[in-house]
């Protein structure tokens, strides 16, 4: 129980970039298995979702600017950090997904991507 608690720990300490980040890869990874939402619409709605995630975390408090130019300023740089994580999806984490796809056939199952059939040798 006391590793749990220093992992979570860990976790609060990361910065709000950061987290604002892996929640937009889980935030896409979540509407990826959700068969009725269009995979065209994935980019946008992480992007937008990290806006969000980054105005939450953001502490208005130590800005020391008017609300409307915070809220403004965070929103951009949250979509950046959106923009970042679909993009690194993209083209980065989707080839290593691929990789691990071929090399084992649980995760080849859970991400739905087949892989093409290895012919047996000839004799």
């Amino acid at each position: 129980m006391q590793e749990f608690i220093e992992s979570l720990d860990k976790i609060v300490t990361l910065s709000n970039s950061v987290l604002t980040y892996g929640a937009c890869l889980v935030f896409g990874y979540v509407l990826r298995f959700i068969k009725r939402f269009p995979n065209d619409a994935i980019p946008l709605a992480v992007v937008f979702n990290g806006a969000v995630v980054f105005v939450l975390l953001a502490d208005p408090r130590l800005a020391g600017l008017p609300m409307h130019t915070w809220a403004t300023r965070y929103m951009v740089a949250g979509s950046l950090i959106g923009f970042i994580a679909w993009f690194s999806h993209k083209f980065a984490i989707s080839h290593l997904e691929d990789w691990l796809a071929s090399k084992f056939e649980i995760v080849e199952k859970l991400l739905g991507k087949p892989t093409p059939p290895v012919e047996p040798p000839k004799p």
